[in-house]
């Protein structure tokens, strides 16, 4: 898999790389997502990254990292990962490593302001994996919420008007691709899946928890430590 970097501070109204982003989203996060909710999306960033996907020359996914400064103090990363269904299996564990490495680079720019990955997670499956390899996240069942990432997400809720409610979920104006297989390997005894299903209870998949994660020293060893463990397992299975 080959892959081709953009940088940006914006995303310009139907401009040939909105275009391209957009109907890439369509194919491999939602098909119903209209213009305007996908530029309401990516609206107001300072700085955008996007890495196009490509086999053999053909589009098969897209990365995207936005960057938001919310303060003199914080700097925000959405970020967003679509992938054609029949490349996922192969290729999007390398996708996944090249997205967090872009959100590690922002940080290493703004050593002295704290940088957070903010989510909205609709896929139980992906939220299960993020509190699994970046432990330190919230809301999750492992880490006590602290007053200083409520008032994070609290104040992303108000910057990009997203009507969190108590249990910080937001209900989105599209719905996102969910394969038959994938709900398939939902584990209803998994620890993370049983926290997620208690607060949402859409069966639309167009709600999801808001989670902030820092991108800290602390994570990025939990993400090498689990990363590393997993591996060792996958050897030892074979």
């Amino acid at each position: 898999m080959q892959f081709e970097n953009v940088k940006s501070t914006s995303l310009e109204p139907n401009s040939p790389l909105e275009k391209r982003v957009f109907s890439l989203m369509k194919k491999t996060i939602s098909d119903n997502i209209s213009l305007e909710g996908f530029r309401a999306l990516i609206a107001n960033s300072q700085q955008i990254e996007i890495i196009f996907c490509l086999e053999d020359n053909q589009e098969i996914g897209f990365m995207y990292c936005g960057t938001y400064q919310l303060n003199n103090k914080l700097i925000i990363i959405r970020s967003m990962l679509g992938m054609l269904t029949q490349y996922r299996k192969d290729s999007l564990k390398k996708a996944k490593l090249v997205l967090t490495k872009s959100m590690f680079s922002i940080k290493m720019k703004h050593l002295n302001k704290q940088v957070c990955l903010v989510s909205v997670i609709i896929n139980p499956l992906v939220y299960a994996g993020l509190c699994s390899y970046w432990r330190q996240t919230y809301p999750s069942p492992n880490v006590s919420m602290t007053k200083k990432y409520q008032t994070i997400l609290e104040s992303c809720s108000d910057y990009f008007n997203w009507k969190m409610n108590k249990d910080y979920v937001v209900k989105i104006p599209f719905s996102i691709f969910i394969e038959e297989k994938d709900i398939q390997r939902i584990n209803q005894h998994n620890p993370y899946m049983i926290y997620f299903f208690s607060r949402v209870f859409s069966t639309n998949w167009d709600e999801g928890i808001v989670t902030v994660t820092p991108v800290n020293l602390m994570n990025l060893f939990s993400l090498t430590f689990r990363s590393i463990k997993k591996g060792i397992q996958g050897l030892v299975g074979k």
